[in-house]
């Protein structure tokens, strides 16, 4: 939120507005990597697990699996950015966390999780909720 709110307030400055930072004189906390990684036993039970969910997150959870590829970046997939013949996911740049674009492979069972997919005509996102891309994953994880 530091983070955030500093470059927020330095923005302002730049333009000219009339603000005072207020994270001038707030120490940021460090920030910690993640360390903890499921273990194949946990990945097998989550695999499994996603089958009870049903469309369209059954589909997007072993997909995270097999890609290793951030969550919204799977969910937020466009049909225009799978390449079947070259069994390759073609990320843009405004799409991945460091800015540019990104070539993911796609292996045999990522490849039949894509076919298995309905394909709406008037929707580009592979994954979707009434034609709109998936943005509640709180109901995804309440399943369990």
């Amino acid at each position: 939120m530091h983070a955030v709110l500093s470059k927020l307030f330095r923005y302002a400055d730049a333009k000219g507005l009339p603000v005072t930072n207020p994270c001038t004189n707030i120490e940021r906390n460090k920030e910690h990597a993640r360390d903890r990684v499921l273990d194949d036993k946990e990945l097998r039970r989550v695999w499994i697990a996603a089958r009870e969910l049903g469309h369209p997150f059954a589909g997007l959870v072993r997909l995270l699996i097999l890609t290793g590829q951030r969550r919204n970046e799977i969910a937020d997939l466009r049909w225009s950015e799978i390449d079947l013949k070259g069994r390759l996911l073609h990320l843009p740049a405004a799409r991945t966390k460091n800015a540019k674009p990104h070539d993911v492979p796609l292996s045999d069972p990522a490849m039949v999780i894509i076919k298995d997919l309905p394909q709406m005509v008037d929707a580009d996102h592979v994954f979707t909720v009434k034609r709109r891309p998936i943005t509640d994953f709180s109901r995804m994880k309440e399943h369990r």
